[in-house]
């Protein structure tokens, strides 16, 4: 991952295309289909040597996206409980607030963000808190020169763009967009809060994807939890 500018430089288009159809469509004769399984067992898939890592790491940003049949990792539910919680700290509700009550917002914030992980399935928590690990350590190495907030921007719509709703005009806004940004550099500089006993488990991202008979993964869950609306609502959510 000692690589400048990881998941910001575009890598080459045709070997990008041709990995995620193998990934997402099945592979030839000799690495066969993709299949998703709960046993999380990790496919035999054949990555061409010409591969780069820039192409990987666009294909992982393709896969991220969802759509065209891709389940996305957080629903717009719990995207708006996530930016919720960004603006527990935001410069907007920080201001005129002492310094007792700004470290308070951040205290709940982050106890806010340990209660959100609990409202992902535990595929979509590991494979987030996977990928959170993984642009943490970019982040702290100098050689790639991707800062949290630089990748924050790249990952913003990427992680979160599936789940902004059907309203594409207010998503592409550049409040919008930004705020999308902020709450991804969020979830990465807190990384370490969150769970460490489903990080790591890469073969969770290969979740994310289609069978070879195309059917979607299908996450569900029960109705919108207390926590959400008591973030929403700017309440310590772990208060008795």
């Amino acid at each position: 991952y000692k690589v400048e500018g990881l998941f910001r430089k575009t890598g080459h288009c045709a070997r990008q295309k041709a990995l995620h159809q193998q990934l997402t469509a099945g592979a030839t004769a000799a690495a066969p289909p993709l299949r998703c399984s709960t046993a999380r067992t990790q496919p035999d898939v054949r990555i061409p040597d010409s591969t780069t890592v820039h192409d990987a790491a666009n294909v992982l940003k393709m896969l991220l996206r969802g759509g065209d049949g891709q389940a996305s990792i957080l629903n717009q539910r719990l995207v708006d409980v996530l930016l919720a919680i960004e603006e527990l700290t935001s410069a907007e509700s920080l201001c005129g607030r002492t310094d007792s009550e700004q470290q308070l917002a951040l205290c709940r914030q982050h106890r806010a963000l340990r209660l959100f992980q609990l409202l992902l399935p535990e595929t979509n928590a590991s494979a987030l808190l996977s990928i959170l690990h993984l642009l943490s350590l970019v982040a702290s190495c100098p050689e790639t020169r991707m800062s949290v907030g630089s990748l924050g921007t790249v990952f913003g719509p990427v992680l979160l763009g599936g789940g902004v709703g059907q309203d594409q005009a207010e998503f592409h806004s550049l409040r919008k967009v930004e705020h999308l940004n902020r709450a991804v550099s969020l979830l990465i500089s807190n990384c370490s809060l969150l769970s460490q006993e489903v990080a790591g488990q890469w073969s969770a991202l290969l979740l994310l994807v289609p069978d070879s008979a195309g059917s979607p993964i299908r996450f569900t869950r029960p109705a919108e939890p207390a926590a959400a609306a008591a973030v929403k609502a700017g309440d310590d959510p772990t208060a008795e």
